[in-house]
Parts: C-alpha cells; structure tokens; sequence
C-alpha cells in the first residue's frame, strides 16, 4: 500500500486530509502548520485532533526544512502538501517516488508566490484559478497538473473567492490522486516566460490612499476584509477598518478634496471622495466593533487620512 505524507494547515489542510483519509490514503505523518498569533481563526487544532482521531502521527511546526532524515526514514511514495507557507528544500522533494503534489489559488505560472487571491482581486482581476502541481525547487514553478478557472465579480472579497479556489483545490485532489500514484497524472511544463509573482503582505500594507482612484480603492478593500487585516485609514488618530465598499452612480467632482465626506445616507453607508469618483462605504470596524459609517462621521465636512 502506498505510503503518504500530508504537510498543511488552515481550512484547505483540514479539508485535505479528511479527503485523503476518505480515499483510504495511507497517511503515514502530518506535518500541521502552526499559526501566527494574530490569526483570527486557527485550524489547527481541528487537524491535531482528525490526526488524532485517525490515529496518524503528527508534528505542529511552521517548516519542515530539518525534518529530511525523519521523512527519508518514513519512505514515503507522495507527499500531499496544502496551505504552507515556507520553501520545502530540494533534498525532501526527492524523497517520495510520484513527487510532492500542491495547489496554488493562481493560473500558474501567473501569481507565483504569496497571497495569490489577496492580489488577484487588489489588481482587479477579473479570473483567476487553481493549479495542482508538482513542486520543485522554484517558486511555484513545477510542472502543472490540473487547472480549474475561477470568474470575479465586480463585489467580490478576496475570502469569498477563496472558498470558491478551496472547493476547487478538494475536488482535484479528489480526481487526480490515484492517478498520481499510479504515474499517470499529466506533467506540463510551465512557461517561464509569462511567470508574475506577488510579494508577502503585512496588516501595515492595507493603508488607503485616498488619492488614488476609486476602483483601486475599492478593490483594496474588497482585496483584505475580514479574515484578512484589511483596508484602513485614520479619523482623528484613530485606525478605521473599512470592511465593505461599493461603487455607485457617480458625481461629476471638479472641486475634489480626496478622504472628504461627502454623503451621507439612510442605509448607514458614506460617500468619500477619492483621487478619481468617490467611494461608497458600508460598513466599518473600530477598535474590533463594527459600526455603520453614519454612526461614527457625523458631518460631510469630515475628513479621512
């Protein structure tokens, strides 16, 4: 029977292995990626205990860089990694006989690196994907699998979008496990050449600049709200995170103070002018409460930094 190794966290993770333990894989270790402290929502304890409860050993660590003679000791014909976030070094990815498969929530070999959905929908993007693949020494850069296509709306927030690559990402480790351990899975190679790449992200990287067009704005928001740090500005000192944007019929502004109020209306949201249109807003968060814009900006004479 051939012998597996899952590497994973988060959501993603946790929905990876219930799926290799419903394949009957023969998952002989879990490597359960520990989280940050400033995560809102940590998975990691739901996969402790489905390893567990499977009766799978398993390590909670943020890198498996040191864990080459434990993992060569095991001998292990896969490795199934979802949802890791560090390099893992050439000298483990040889080890398993059919490879190191991963997903990726881009079209490789565009959005190699960090954050793929964040940055899909900061810039706009109007599709977007999921990638199984091989991994290999590079970024991202292993020969390809399978790829599913994704459709953006206008609307839609980054974490919505990344439910919709999750379900993807499931559903083709469903089809194309056995087929991979049987060496009949596609391998295509990347072209290099049409390869982009997005940075890592920190909270401090969310801060509105109210010069900047309304779309971009919004996409910003919609890019990082919750469970994301998300979009921010400051009123007074104080940081506001704008949770929820909307663009509608627009003014023609030729007397322009971009971050300046400049409606308010019954449904709670506020008008705030930008560096091109303005920028409806709905719904805020101060201090970890959320409120409705109106209940904190009284006056259209107010202004955002």
């Amino acid at each position: 029977m051939s012998r597996e190794i899952f590497v994973g966290g988060k959501e993603k993770g946790l929905l990876a292995l219930e799926q290799l333990i419903a394949l009957d894989a023969n998952v002989v270790h879990a490597y359960i990626l520990k989280e940050d402290d400033h995560e809102p929502d940590k998975f990691s304890p739901q996969i402790m205990a489905l390893s567990e409860k499977h009766k799978i050993p398993f390590t909670l660590t943020k890198s498996i860089k040191n864990e080459f003679e434990t993992i060569n000791a095991l001998k292990p014909d896969l490795i199934v990694v979802y949802q890791w976030r560090s390099l893992i070094p050439n000298s483990i990815l040889n080890v398993p006989k059919f490879g190191c498969i991963c997903v990726h929530e881009a079209l490789l070999p565009k959005y190699r690196g960090f954050a793929p959905v964040n940055w899909v929908v900061i810039n706009g993007e109007p599709t977007t994907g999921v990638t199984l693949f091989y991994l290999n020494e590079g970024i991202d850069s292993g020969d390809i699998i399978a790829q599913r296509k994704i459709k953006i709306g206008k609307d839609e927030t980054a974490y919505e979008v990344y439910q919709k690559a999750v379900d993807i990402s499931i559903s083709l480790l469903k089809e194309y496990h056995d087929d991979i351990l049987q060496g009949k899975a596609p391998r295509v190679k990347q072209h290099e050449t049409r390869a982009t790449y997005g940075c890592p992200r920190t909270p401090e990287d969310g801060k509105v600049n109210w010069g900047s067009g309304n779309v971009s704005i919004h996409n910003l928001v919609r890019g990082l709200s919750y469970p994301y740090p998300g979009a921010f500005c400051y009123y007074k000192g104080e940081k506001i995170i704008i949770q929820k944007s909307s663009i509608l019929a627009q003014k023609k502004w030729v007397g322009n103070v971009p971050g300046r109020i400049m409606g308010r209306f019954p449904n709670g949201s506020v008008e705030v002018l930008c560096g091109a249109g303005s920028i409806h807003i709905s719904e805020i968060e101060v201090g970890g409460e959320r409120l409705q814009p109106v209940d904190l900006w009284k006056s259209i004479k107010e202004k955002l930094e």
